[in-house]
């Protein structure tokens, strides 16, 4: 996979202030440490102390950067990556938390890509209360090598054409893996070439998460109010909901309708719940149902009950005989569109 990637300055190293050291008595962090210097975080040099497979190692990343682990770990080969304890850091840095530094470090230093852009940065001194200024770290440090070791975010450009990168929102569905000859060699499962010999099988995986598909059609399919369920995979595709119960027989009703729709072959889910008309309501946005059908005791002063698609705006009013008629055309040419 590619990645986005640093353009590098075109400034030559030279001319450039040796390092000097500052006192930050009691600073530790980036922010605290750039507003006392007055400088862009960005120009600071953050110094993670990392465990990789027993071992002590230091990455370098611009203080407004996070570093992913998972990204280093695998530039690394490494099986196990901690962050190094307080005690640990001490030992290697001869400085508290809060005041490591790249300079003068005997240990491997890897430093993220991006700064290679930096000319002159801040970082800490390895000792307490202390920073150093106007490190250049191919001058003042050894770097044992360069990678990407940052988390990406958005304006960082793309490799090809250095456009900034969109950030959005995905799910993996699919996936594949190459699993090589692992299995294979270890239950001797062989085949034989064109020339006769026995070789180990070249597995791979490859798969469709089932069960992510829901997660991605919700990603797709909802509003401020709740989830759009498409008809064809909607859990239930008509919800009824009768208010004004005490007052009228529009339980009766929704009872009624949702026995003819049940007979019709429609999923239907009747809210008998005992709760005022808004949480109904909510409930029903919230949860997504594709068709709404209320019964009132104002729509069946009218003969009528009100059906509303989840995904209109409008409801309109139906008589109470051509309700399930209405709804079944409704499921039918939302089906229709998948064909």
């Amino acid at each position: 996979a590619e990645r986005a990637e640093p353009i590098s300055v075109t400034e030559k190293n030279i001319n450039l202030p040796s390092p000097s050291v500052v006192a930050t008595p009691g600073l530790k962090s980036v922010v605290e440490v750039s507003q006392f210097l007055k400088c862009e975080p960005s120009q600071m040099i953050k110094t993670m102390i990392y465990i990789a497979d027993g071992n002590p190692i230091a990455v370098l990343v611009n203080g407004d950067r996070d570093i992913n682990e998972k990204k280093l770990a695998r530039y690394l080969g490494a099986s196990e990556l901690l962050m190094a304890d307080e005690k640990t850091i001490e030992q290697v840095t001869n400085a508290p938390v809060g005041f490591a530094g790249p300079v003068g470090l005997n240990i491997p230093v890897y430093a993220d890509n991006w700064l290679r852009t930096l000319s002159a940065g801040v970082t800490g001194a390895n000792k307490a209360d202390a920073h150093l200024i106007n490190v250049n770290l191919e001058r003042d440090a050894k770097i044992t090598a360069y990678g990407d070791f940052v988390v990406i975010r958005r304006s960082d450009p793309c490799p090809k054409c250095r456009t900034p990168l969109i950030e959005s929102r995905g799910i993996e569905v699919g996936h594949l893996f190459k699993l090589g000859t692992k299995y294979s060699d270890a239950f001797d499962a062989r085949y034989i070439d064109p020339e006769g010999n026995r070789k180990p099988i070249i597995m791979g995986c490859y798969g469709i998460g089932v069960t992510r598909t829901l997660q991605a059609v919700v990603e797709q399919c909802n509003d401020e109010n709740g989830i759009i369920w498409p008809m064809s995979i909607a859990p239930y595709q008509v919800v009824i909901l009768p208010f004004d119960t005490d007052r009228s027989n529009s339980k009766q009703v929704a009872e009624k309708l949702m026995e003819e729709l049940t007979r019709a072959n429609v999923d239907v889910l009747l809210d008998d719940r005992d709760e005022t008309p808004g949480v109904k309501l909510k409930d029903a946005d919230l949860i997504g149902f594709p068709i709404r059908i209320i019964v009132s005791r104002r729509s069946l002063s009218k003969n009528s009950v009100e059906i509303k698609s989840r995904a209109e705006k409008t409801a309109s009013l139906i008589s109470v005989n051509e309700a399930v008629g209405t709804v079944c055309e409704m499921i039918s040419s939302a089906m229709n569109k998948l064909k």
